[in-house]
């Protein structure tokens, strides 16, 4: 089967140790392949959105608070 997509990402640094990131990611799938994931075969599209905050709170250790969107 044929899948289709993209994806895009970008990270900007507010200080030091603290982060914002976003990411977006697009596929679009054929019949087969959507059977083969066991997706809902009404379903031609897969669509996730994620947008992430992080804090440095040692050198060793980040802390980070993810918010997702999915859609298919």
């Amino acid at each position: 089967g044929n899948v289709h997509g993209f994806a895009t990402a970008a990270r900007y640094h507010l200080t030091e140790d603290t982060h914002v990131a976003t990411r977006l990611e697009y596929a679009k799938l054929d019949k087969d392949f959507r059977n083969v994931l066991d997706i809902d075969n009404s379903s031609e599209e897969l669509v996730t959105a994620t947008f992430t905050v992080g804090q440095a709170l040692t050198d060793a250790l980040m802390l980070r608070a993810e918010l997702r969107y999915d859609r298919h």
